[in-house]
Parts: C-alpha cells; structure tokens; sequence
C-alpha cells in the first residue's frame, strides 16, 4: 500500500531527527549548566513533559508531510507518472 509506505517512511525520518534534535537539545543544556552569561549563572531544567511534546510534534510534522504525497500518489496513474519522468 503506497499510503502506507509513505506515511512510514515520512514519520520514521521525522522521528530519528527528533531524537537526534532531543538529544542535542539535552546536551546543550548540560553543557550550558552552570556557566555564567551575562553576570548571571545559568541553571538548566530539563522538563519530561517538553522531551514528550517535542517527540508528540515531530510524528505530527512527519505525518502531515508524509500524508499529502501519500493520497498524491494514489491519484495518479502510474503508467502516467512514469511516462512524464
């Protein structure tokens, strides 16, 4: 199903830059711990909530940007498409 090849493979790489954007964002906040800025010492928090949210908005980025070309493809003839390559 061309559907649901898409939506796969559009949510499995959004999910993995998530992860890789989570993971930087935590290793940002560790390393700016404690450091001064301006005069001020910084403290980081790192929220479980925002870790989740930020996971919750990359599947919806992915499933909103594999949908579209999904139901796109279902539409179109495929003898057509290649024939326009």
């Amino acid at each position: 199903d061309i559907v649901k090849q898409f939506v796969t493979e559009a949510l499995t790489l959004s999910l993995f830059g998530g992860v890789v954007g989570i993971a930087i964002g935590i290793g940002a906040s560790f390393a700016l711990d404690g450091r001064e800025l301006g005069g001020q010492e910084m403290t980081t928090l790192i929220q479980p909530w925002s870790i989740a949210m930020a996971f919750l908005v990359a599947a919806g980025v992915g499933f909103a940007s594999g949908s579209y070309p999904a139901y796109r493809a279902t539409t179109v003839d495929p003898i057509a498409a290649l024939r326009n390559e």
